[in-house]
């Protein structure tokens, strides 16, 4: 998962990094970054939640692709081509609305593993979980779900 900040013109990659917690290495590589220049074009930076480096010891390790809309793209269409579902590319990228993405725009994709499951009528994440022998809350992290956050049909979910 990410959190979205809105860069002021005094932000600076150090500063950010001592808000968040997270060192500066992971939050050039979440959003691209190689260079000072690179990030004073950004408007908006991905701050990851989960560790992809060494440098946090005891944080959950999650490694992430940017990827570069291209004319053509949805949400939908990129989740397909990564592995990954819709829902997750938008807590991802905190995005609200899945066409607000733009060709240029460049979105973190999370690298996660799993069989993508498209919830039925009247199922629930805990008759999900039961069936497949698996715990609700592993259902819940790996999709990026609220706790009380509910499935719908035709929903995608990423199960072990």
């Amino acid at each position: 998962m990410l959190t979205v900040h809105n860069l002021r013109r005094t932000d600076r990659l150090e500063k950010l990094s001592a808000k968040y917690h997270i060192p500066v290495c992971m939050i050039m590589r979440a959003n691209d970054i190689k260079s000072v220049k690179d990030f004073e074009r950004c408007r908006r930076i991905n701050i990851p939640r989960q560790c992809y480096c060494n440098r946090l010891k005891g944080k959950e390790k999650t490694d992430w692709k940017i990827y570069t809309v291209s004319a053509g793209d949805t949400l939908f269409s990129i989740a397909k081509r990564h592995g990954v579902t819709m829902n997750i590319l938008k807590k991802a990228n905190s995005l609200s609305d899945p066409d607000s993405i733009c060709e240029g725009e460049k979105i973190s994709i999370p690298i996660l593993t799993g069989e993508i499951y498209s919830v039925r009528e009247g199922e629930t994440i805990d008759d999900i979980a039961r069936r497949r022998g698996m715990p609700t809350h592993c259902i819940r992290e790996k999709n990026g779900l609220e706790q009380n956050e509910p499935v719908y049909p035709g929903m995608q979910l990423l199960l072990d």
